[in-house]
């Protein structure tokens, strides 16, 4: 079969002939041409009209307007869906090639969760409480209640924290601050990982999130 013969049938394939377009039967009242949008919308099942707005939907619609960095708003978003690789997951999937759920960071035998990955480890909680205290409230808050206030944050609660107004980076929301702080908290986990460092410094964590928000700060400052 030649080239111009293999056209002329994905073409006949695709749109109808000239002498099945200009036929009666084909220009009839109701009939859907075969080439058009409408009749490939009609294969498609039909689909329930969408529910009211409810308040999930209302804090996923607060999540995808946020301005973060799009790489914040990915782990933000695995954490909402719980698809965090923690060792606890990790051990439970493929037990072979992770023999324990036991964090890596803690001296003591903590199994690592969820919040354990992200809030409750000795060493990440040392970064999370910084942040609270320099640019949130200088408030000292009990160990359990600044976890459960980062937990509702992770939730996109209605009640967000409310910083005070003389603290650092004005121009940051609260969800911004911890946007970017768990970014920073996830990309100095898996730089241990992968790039073999043997410590998670906090310290150095902290310094990678104020640099993150002096840059997300220049680009919400309005230009002049």
């Amino acid at each position: 079969m030649t080239y111009g013969n293999i056209r002329s049938f994905c073409s006949s394939l695709l749109v109808p002939s000239t002498s099945a377009s200009s036929s009666s039967s084909y220009r009839r009242p109701g009939r859907i041409p075969l080439n058009s949008i409408t009749y490939y919308r009609s294969l498609l099942p039909s689909l329930p009209l969408p529910s009211p707005l409810s308040s999930a939907n209302t804090k996923w619609s607060r999540l995808w307007s946020l301005v973060i960095p799009l790489s914040s708003r990915t782990v933000w978003y695995r954490a909402l869906h719980l698809k965090i690789p923690t060792k606890s997951l990790l051990h439970r999937l493929m037990p072979q090639q992770h023999s324990s759920p036991l964090c890596t960071l803690c001296s003591g035998q903590v199994e690592e969760d969820l919040h354990h990955f992200l809030f409750t480890c000795s060493l990440k909680f040392q970064v999370w409480r910084s942040i609270f205290q320099t640019y949130i409230s200088p408030l000292s808050l009990s160990d359990c209640d600044l976890v459960n206030q980062l937990v509702t944050t992770l939730a996109c609660s209605d009640t967000p924290l409310i910083r005070v107004n003389h603290m650092p980076c004005t121009l940051l929301s609260t969800y911004q601050i911890f946007a970017c702080t768990l970014l920073a908290v996830w990309q100095a986990h898996w730089r241990m990982v992968f790039d073999g460092i043997l410590l998670f410094l906090p310290h150095s964590v902290l310094q990678r999130t104020i640099r993150s928000f002096s840059r997300l700060e220049d680009e919400l400052r309005p230009d002049f």
